[in-house]
């Protein structure tokens, strides 16, 4: 069962949507679609409008599947998993530092730049690359 306690509650989620959004975690962990009768102790009202807001909060929280078994990864756990991965195939902290002073830049300009470097650098390699273009399918 998931444990929705866990689950971050954005500010400004409406309740009856966190809740819809909750079941329909908690059905998705079990492998299971959420049902009608999931859904019983809410007014049609609300099922028309909020369930379509529930359904897309929990379906960006699910990113993917875990193995076979019927655990999911959440996008923020991802995203944590996969900067850490792209981290290991960056250059060192030295390596970088050996690359500007072989460029003639002194361990005094070095320490200077480097907060406005690293970010300067994230922002010129985001833009330099084309990134993949997604499609969230509904």
């Amino acid at each position: 069962m998931l444990d929705t306690a866990a689950l971050p509650n954005s500010e400004g989620t409406h309740p009856v949507v966190a809740t819809m959004r909750d079941i329909v975690l908690a059905k998705a962990v079990d492998g299971e679609p959420t049902l009608e009768e999931d859904l019983a102790h809410f007014t049609l009202a609300e099922i028309k409008t909020h369930f379509p807001t529930a359904r897309k909060l929990a379906h960006a929280q699910i990113v993917r599947q875990v193995d076979d078994s019927p655990n999911f990864e959440s996008r923020a756990r991802l995203l944590v998993r996969a900067t850490k991965l792209l981290l290991g195939k960056m250059p060192t902290e030295i390596t970088l530092h050996a690359t500007l002073r072989a460029h003639g830049i002194g361990n005094n300009e070095i320490a200077d730049l480097w907060p406005d470097l690293m970010a300067s650098t994230a922002d010129a390699f985001e833009r330099s690359r084309k990134l993949p273009q997604l499609r969230v399918v509904s």
